[in-house]
C-alpha cells in the first residue's frame, strides 16, 4: 500500500502593519475520512514587511504527526495571501514657550509612536494659541499635521492634536520727555511718556 499524497494548504490570517514580514496561518488539508493528523509548520512570511491588501505568504517546515501521519506523503510548502492594514500612529505635539508678542503664533515640536526605526518625517500647518495673552499652560491646537517619509504608507495618522506652553510678560520700558518751561520758583517738571509696546497694545 503506497502511501497516499496529502496536500496542505495554506490560509493566511490578516494582522496589522508591526514592522515584520511574520505571518500566521491557519493549515488545511485533504485527509481521508477521519484519518487522525496534526499538522504544524515552522514559520510563515510576507513577503515584505509593508501594508497592504492580497499579499503573498510563504510558509515553510510543514509538518505531519498523528496516528495515521504514516500513510501520507505531504508538501513540507505551501503559499497563500492576507493583508497588512496600516497602523494608526498617533502625533502627538510640545508647546514652545515664547515671550508675548501681541499674536497668537505658535511652535512645537512634534513627536510620535512609531514602530521601530521605521522612516517618517513629521510636519504641520500651523499652531497657535487660543489668544494672545501673557499665561501659563495656555492651550495650543496644532493643525494640518503630514507625516512623510518612506515608511509612511504603513500608517494612518491624526491630522491635528492639541498641548500647551506658556507666554512670558514681555518687558515695557517706559521713557521720558522733558517739558520746558518758565522759572516759577518750584522744582516741579511736566513730562510726556513713551515706551515700547507692541503693536497697536
Amino acid at each position: 500500500i503506497a502511501k497516499a499524497q496529502l496536500t496542505i494548504a495554506a490560509t493566511g490570517i490578516d494582522k496589522v502593519y508591526d514592522a515584520t514580514t511574520v505571518a500566521n496561518v491557519n493549515l488545511g488539508d485533504n485527509r481521508l475520512g477521519t484519518d487522525q493528523l496534526t499538522l504544524g509548520y515552522g514559520n510563515a512570511a510576507f513577503a515584505d514587511k509593508n501594508a497592504g491588501n492580497g499579499k503573498t505568504v510563504s510558509v515553510a517546515g510543514i509538518s505531519v504527526t498523528g496516528a495515521d501521519a504514516g500513510n501520507y506523503v505531504a508538501n513540507t510548502t505551501a503559499a497563500t495571501t492576507a493583508n497588512i492594514a496600516k497602523a494608526s500612529l498617533n502625533i502627538g505635539a510640545t508647546g514652545i514657550d515664547k515671550v508675548y508678542d501681541t499674536t497668537t503664533v505658535a511652535t512645537v515640536n512634534l513627536n510620535d509612536n512609531r514602530l521601530g526605526t521605521d522612516q517618517l518625517t513629521l510636519g504641520y500647518g500651523a499652531a497657535a494659541f487660543a489668544d494672545k495673552n501673557a499665561g501659563n499652560g495656555k492651550t495650543v491646537s496644532v493643525t494640518g499635521l503630514t507625516l512623510t517619509g518612506s515608511d509612511a504608507g504603513n500608517y494612518v495618522a491624526n491630522t491635528g492634536t492639541t498641548t500647551t506652553a506658556n507666554i512670558a510678560k514681555a518687558q515695557l520700558t517706559v521713557g521720558a520727555a522733558g517739558i520746558d518751561k518758565v522759572y516759577d520758583t518750584t522744582t516741579a517738571a511736566t513730562v510726556t511718556l513713551n515706551d515700547s509696546r507692541l503693536g497697536a497694545d
